[in-house]
């Protein structure tokens, strides 16, 4: 599948001539992935200024938007703010849906709380979704230079997990892979791997310890104690990890040739230990790479969480026998060098 259609373009800037030549005889394609932009939202200055600064970059053959790129629970006019928001963008268009474009009612509870579509309130919302962002199927592929792309989405209608696929998705995605074998394969999916996230997990393992040394008198139950903390918060990832785990687990491992993973959902920030850690391999095969929100949600450390005015972008390097993963600080307006990752290509 294609780039979006639709896209509304108002000018065009001719590059300098030495600028086409680099772009010319470039050895790599750049993708820019986007993490749950949360249109409107909060931070609309910032975002306004990501889309200003892609627009510049003269080197981006794409630009990868991760889902959630409503604000709250996907209404028709979330969804058209998020059209306009990216008509301004004057770069081919990839995207796909997360929990927050189609799972949910309109209307919250008498609490305040969200609540879980039917199936048929979530069928009209992904319907509505794909139409108004020309997109034919809620997963898909390309491939570009010698790399396979995969597109998946949490697309169930029935299932209480907000991060669950279906069994047509899954079944498309074990053909896809086999019919694919010896290409390199980058997945760019709502939800994370089971197993690659570790947000909180160290501080509720220390609280965990000391209060079991404490409450239970003594040093030898604050071991017990961390490992049960550790064991809930886990049991807690794995809800909002990309579902089924088990079978998707399957699918990774009989596809060798699976070697990248981009998500957002969790809002790990570019400041957070788990961004860039050895916790981010999936079965010594898949390497996950976080993408932060930009509405000014995320998680800055175990202790330091939540409200940040900052936005993160990743830059995908796509080159012949490697992959090259930058981050860009668009508040700062600098690359954050230490980040930058090379990932060698299945």
């Amino acid at each position: 599948m294609g780039p979006v259609a639709g896209q509304e373009k108002t000018w065009v800037v001719e590059a300098p001539l030495q600028e086409m030549r680099e772009i010319a005889t470039r050895l790599y394609k750049h993708i820019v992935v986007l993490g749950d932009p949360h249109l409107p939202g909060p931070n609309m200055v910032a975002k306004e200024k990501v889309i200003q600064n892609l627009n510049s970059w003269s080197d981006v053959d794409s630009v990868v938007v991760l889902g959630d790129l409503c604000a709250d629970v996907g209404t028709a006019l979330e969804i058209e703010q998020a059209r306009r928001y990216f008509a301004k963008l004057h770069k081919p268009l990839t995207i796909i849906h997360g929990n927050h474009d189609y799972v949910y009612r309109d209307e919250r509870d008498s609490a305040g709380n969200r609540v879980k579509g039917t199936p048929e309130i979530r069928a009209h919302k992904l319907k509505r979704f794909r139409e108004t962002f020309g997109l034919v199927s809620s997963y898909y592929s390309q491939q570009i230079d010698g790399y396979l792309l995969l597109f998946l989405s949490a697309d169930d209608l029935h299932a209480d997990s907000v991060t669950w696929m279906s069994d047509a998705q899954l079944d498309w995605w074990q053909t896809e892979m086999a019919r694919n074998r010896d290409m390199p394969t980058i997945v760019f999916c709502h939800a994370p791997l089971h197993g690659t996230v570790s947000i909180v997990r160290e501080g509720v393992s220390a609280a965990a310890g000391g209060m079991g040394a404490l409450l239970l008198g003594g040093m030898e139950w604050a071991l017990p104690a961390a490992i049960i903390g550790d064991s809930l918060v886990r049991s807690f990832e794995k809800k909002h990890m990309a579902q089924p785990c088990e079978r998707i687990r399957r699918i990774v491992k009989e596809n060798p040739q699976l070697f990248l993973w981009f998500s957002g959902h969790f809002h790990v920030t570019a400041t957070n230990r788990t961004f860039n850690s050895l916790e981010n391999v999936f079965h010594n095969q898949v390497t996950l790479v976080h993408n932060s929100s930009m509405d000014g949600r995320g998680y800055h450390s175990p202790w330091r969480s939540w409200q940040h005015g900052t936005i993160w972008t990743n830059s995908l390097y796509l080159y012949p026998d490697r992959v090259m993963v930058r981050t860009y600080d668009h508040t700062a307006g600098i690359w954050l060098k230490k980040l930058d990752r090379t990932v060698n290509r299945a």
